[in-house]
């Protein structure tokens, strides 16, 4: 078991890498067979969706276009797609 707290922000990390590097160590021990617990800040709506029971589904980087120009706006991040089901009444 790994215990991972990887560095927050990108600055205060040696060599300017942020958390991605323990990110992509801590996949590799799991495809080793090793479990990792990580500890990552989130925003508090990301917090309230997870604690609402929200589908958690990566989507990658979404290519938008601007609205008012119509092109379409190439420094996108990845997005996650979240689902709140509608609950069910007897």
């Amino acid at each position: 078991m790994n215990y991972v707290n990887p560095p927050f922000r990108r600055r205060d990390s040696c060599y300017s890498t942020g958390p991605a590097v323990c990110i992509r160590k801590a996949i590799s021990e799991s495809r080793a067979g090793k479990a990792s617990v990580i500890i990552l800040p989130v925003k508090a709506y990301i917090t309230a969706l997870l604690k609402a029971g929200a589908e958690v589904r990566p989507i990658g980087p979404v290519h938008w276009i601007d609205v008012n120009t119509g092109s379409p706006k190439y420094k996108t991040e990845n997005a996650i797609l979240y689902i709140l089901k509608g609950a069910t009444h007897d």
